[in-house]
């Protein structure tokens, strides 16, 4: 049982959510923008990123550079 514990990857909650929120923002660069979308895209990237920058507050961490994607 001690092996397979320390055979599995331990994920940081706020690197995960973190890599959510770019996740987020990628994929809204690639959704087709017209009258319709751009509302639900401005929304879903709100709502995506809210989660990194929560869970940085509540760790502690400073701001996750989520803005700095290429």
């Amino acid at each position: 049982m001690a092996d397979i514990a320390s055979k599995e990857k331990i994920y940081d909650l706020a690197q995960r959510t973190e890599q959510f929120a770019k996740d987020i923002i990628l994929f809204a660069r690639k959704i087709p923008k017209d009258v319709v979308t751009l509302p639900l895209i401005s929304q879903l990237v709100r709502a995506g990123t809210s989660i990194a920058l929560t869970t940085a507050r509540r760790t502690k961490r400073n701001r996750p550079e989520i803005f700095s994607i290429n």
